[in-house]
C-alpha cells in the first residue's frame, strides 16, 4: 500500500537518516513496512486519524504505573500489578487479532502498533518526570515491555490461526513480515522517548539491560568514528567518497564537512562497517584508546563492542522513522462523536480500533481521470504485429509516468490503450481537481510533441470527474496487493473518456463552428488544437479535455474564476503559475450516457 517513506514529505530534516526509500527498506529488513492511507495536508506530509478503544489507553496506564512502582525500590506491593497486566493484556489482544482480521495487506496492524506506541511512550515520558527515582526506571522497564507485548502480540497471531486458519497469511501475504512491530517491541527506544530529539545516550545506556556497551565506551568509539571521518572527508580518500557516493546518494559532495552530515555518515550502518573493518588506521586508533581497552580487560571482546555499538546505531536509526511516522497519526478522542467528525475532520479517513477495526471515511472525495488514445484500435486490427502495437504503447506511456508523479497523480490501472489515474484518492487531498487539469495539459502537449517528432500518430481523449469514491483492496492469486476506486463517479468518469471519435468525414468536412471554437479572452487559439464537443444527440466526441460539472464546482472551491460576461459558453478561466498557462472552461454541451438519467454537462479545458 502506501509507502512509509512519504512521512519525510514535509518534514523537519533528519538527524540520524538520509530519508531515502533504499535506507528505509534496509533498515527494515529489505522492503519497507506498508502503511493504508492516508490524508494529504496542505504542506505536503501524510497524516493519519486514529481513534482507540476508549479503555485502551486507561489499562496501559494503570499497568505502566503499577510496573513503575514494583521496579521502584521503596515499592513494599509486588505482584500487585497481575489484574491491570490481565485487563490490559486481553482488551490489547483482542484489538490486535481484529486488526488481523481486518488487515489486507494495507498495514492496519503497523498503523496501530505505532499509534498505540505512541500514546504508551507518552506515558512513560509522563511517569518517568515524577522523580528521579522514576526518571532511572525509564529505560530499565525495558524488558519487562517487551516481554509483555512479545507475548501479547504472539498470543494475537496464534488466535487469528485458531479462528480463522489461513487468514494471517492471507492477511497479511506470504512472507509475514513484521519488521515494524519488532522494531517498535524490541528497540527500547519507541517504547521510552515520544521523539528523536529526546534522545541521550547517556540516559539511554545508563541502567539498560537492552544495549550491551558502557556510555564512556560508546561515546570514545563515537568520537574516534566522527574524527576518522572528519579526517578522510577532507583529504578525499577515493574509498570512502564511493561509499558516501553509493550509501548517501542524496547528499551533495560539496556538503560532506557539514558537522550534520558528519553524524549521518557515522549513523550509516554501510559507511560505518567501512570504517570498522579497516584493521590499520581505525584499528590502531582503537587499540590506543584507553576506555576500549579497559572494557576488553573487563572480559568484553572487541567484535561484541562493535556489534553492540551498531545495534545501538541501527535502534536510533529506525526510531527516528518510527518517530517521524508517529508524528503523522492524529489520535481522537474517544468520545468524539460522529457529528462532531463530520464537523471537525470533514468526513476525513478515521481508522477506528475499538470492539471491531473498521475504517471510517473510506468513501472520499478524490479525482479520477481517464485518457484514451485515439486510432489504436484501427491500427491494432491492420498489419501491425503485437510487438509494435506494444512499442507504440511504450513511446507515449513511458513520458506519461513522470507527468502524472509530479502532480500528484497515482494510476490505478493500465487499460489497454489507455490510463486510470486518480488524485486524492489513495491519499487524500483538496487539490486533486487542480492537479488533475494540470496533468491532463502537460499530458496533451505531451503527446503532440511526440506527434511533432514523428514518434506517434496517436491523439487522445482525456476525462476529469471528480466525486465520492470507496478504496478497495484486493488480493491476487499472486500474493499481492491491489488497491483501486471502485463507485458510480469512477464509471461516470470512464464514460467521459469513452466517448466516440468524430468521424473522419466529417472531421474533413468540418461540423460547424464548434470544431474550431475561438480561445474566447487570449490571444491565441489553444497550442494543442484539442477539442471536445457535443452533438445535438448528446453524444460527446473527444480528442481534449474533457471535464464534469462537479469537477468545475471543486476547482472553483480551490481559487477563484475570472468570469467572461457577455462571452457565449465561458464558464471561466485562470492563469496557472504552475504550469504557466491560461485555462479557460467552456460548457459544450450536456451529453447523455446510457444507463444515465438526464443530461450530463460537459466542459472542455482549453489552454494557451
Amino acid at each position: 500500500m502506501a509507502n512509509g517513506l512519504l512521512f519525510l514529505e514535509g518534514s523537519a530534516p533528519t538527524v540520524f537518516t538520509e530519508g531515502s526509500p533504499d535506507e528505509g527498506d534496509r533498515l527494515f529488513g529489505g522492503r519497507f513496512p506498508p502503511l493504508p492511507a492516508g490524508e494529504r495536508a496542505d504542506a505536503g506530509e501524510i497524516l493519519y486519524n486514529v481513534q482507540q478503544h476508549p479503555k485502551l489507553q486507561p489499562f496501559a496506564k494503570v499497568y505502566l504505573d503499577q510496573l513503575f512502582r514494583e521496579l521502584s525500590p521503596n515499592c513494599q506491593d509486588r505482584g500487585s500489578s497481575d489484574e491491570a497486566e490481565q485487563q490490559y493484556a486481553k482488551l490489547l489482544q483482542r484489538t490486535l487479532v481484529n486488526s488481523l482480521l481486518q488487515d489486507r495487506r494495507i498495514g492496519l496492524v503497523n498503523l496501530f502498533w505505532l499509534s498505540h506506541s505512541k500514546e504508551v511512550a507518552e506515558a512513560v515520558s509522563e511517569l518517568s518526570t515524577r522523580s528521579s527515582e522514576l526518571s532511572r526506571l525509564r529505560f530499565a522497564v525495558h524488558p519487562l515491555l517487551a516481554r509483555f507485548y512479545g507475548n501479547v502480540w504472539k498470543g494475537a497471531c496464534r488466535e487469528v490461526d485458531r479462528v480463522k486458519p489461513g487468514q494471517l497469511r492471507f492477511a497479511v501475504g506470504d512472507s509475514l513480515r513484521y519488521f515494524l512491530v519488532e522494531a517498535i517491541v524490541k528497540d527500547q527506544l519507541p517504547l521510552a522517548l515520544t521523539r528523536v530529539d529526546e534522545i541521550d545516550f547517556s540516559s539511554i545506556l545508563t541502567n539498560n539491560t537492552c544495549f550491551r556497551i558502557k556510555p564512556e565506551v560508546f561515546f570514545e568509539i563515537y568520537h574516534l568514528l566522527l574524527g576518522e571521518i572528519e579526517e578522510r572527508v577532507a583529504s578525499g580518500e577515493p574509498l570512502l567518497m564511493s561509499k558516501l557516493t553509493r550509501y548517501l546518494p542524496s547528499m551533495e559532495p560539496e556538503s560532506y564537512s557539514l558537522p550534520a552530515h558528519r553524524v549521518k555518515m557515522l549513523f550509516n550502518p554501510g559507511i560505518r562497517r567501512h570504517l570498522f573493518m579497516d584493521h590499520g588506521q581505525f584499528g590502531d586508533r582503537l587499540r590506543a584508546s584507553g576506555k576500549f581497552q579497559s572494557a576488553v580487560k573487563l572480559g568484553s571482546s572487541p567484535l561484541t563492542i562493535l556489534e553492540s555499538f551498531d545495534e545501538l546505531a541501527f535502534a536510533v536509526q529506525r526510531f527516528e522513522i518510527i518517530s517521524r511516522l508517529r508524528q503523522s497519526i492524529r489520535v481522537l478522542p474517544t468520545t468524539i462523536t460522529e457529528d462532531e467528525l463530520q464537523d471537525e475532520y470533514k468526513s476525513a479517513r478515521v481508522y477506528r480500533f475499538t470492539e471491531s477495526v473498521e475504517v471510517v471515511g473510506n468513501a472520499v472525495d478524490a479525482t479520477v481521470m481517464f485518457l484514451d488514445l485515439r486510432g489504436f484500435t484501427e491500427t491494432s486490427e491492420g498489419m501491425v504485429s503485437e510487438r509494435d502495437l506494444t512499442r507504440q504503447l511504450y513511446t507515449v506511456f513511458d513520458p506519461f509516468i513522470e507527468v502524472i508523479s509530479r502532480f500528484g497523480g497515482v494510476i490505478d490501472k493500465f487499460l489497454g490503450d489507455g490510463m486510470m489515474v486518480t488524485f486524492g484518492a489513495v491519499h487524500s487531498s483538496r487539490t486533486g481537481p487542480l492537479n488533475a487539469i494540470r496533468t491532463a495539459i502537460e499530458l496533451q502537449d505531451k503527446i503532440r510533441e511526440l506527434r511533432e517528432e514523428k514518434k506517434t500518430h496517436y491523439t487522445m481523449g482525456v476525462s476529469i470527474h471528480h466525486g465520492r469514491v470507496y478504496l478497495a483492496h484486493f488480493i491476487g492469486s499472486s500474493g499481492g496487493q491491489d488497491t483501486t476506486v471502485i463507485g458510480r463517479n469512477v464509471n461516470m468518469a470512464g464514460r467521459l473518456s469513452s466517448a466516440s471519435k468524430r468521424p473522419r468525414k466529417e472531421e474533413d468536412q468540418g461540423i460547424g463552428d464548434e470544431a474550431e471554437m475561438p480561445f474566447d479572452g487570449v490571444d491565441r487559439e489553444p497550442q494543442s488544437a484539442v477539442r471536445v464537443t457535443v452533438g445535438s444527440d448528446g453524444m460527446i466526441f473527444n480528442e481534449g479535455i474533457a471535464m464534469s460539472r462537479e469537477t468545475v464546482l471543486a476547482l472553483e472551491q480551490l481559487l477563484p474564476l475570472t468570469r467572461k460576461e457577455g462571452v457565449e459558453g465561458i464558464y471561466g478561466e485562470f492563469y496557472d503559475t504552475t504550469i504557466k498557462k491560461r485555462i479557460v472552461l467552456r460548457h459544450v454541451g450536456d451529453a447523455k450516457f446510457k444507463g444515465v438519467w438526464g443530461a450530463f454537462p460537459v466542459y472542455s479545458v482549453e489552454y494557451s
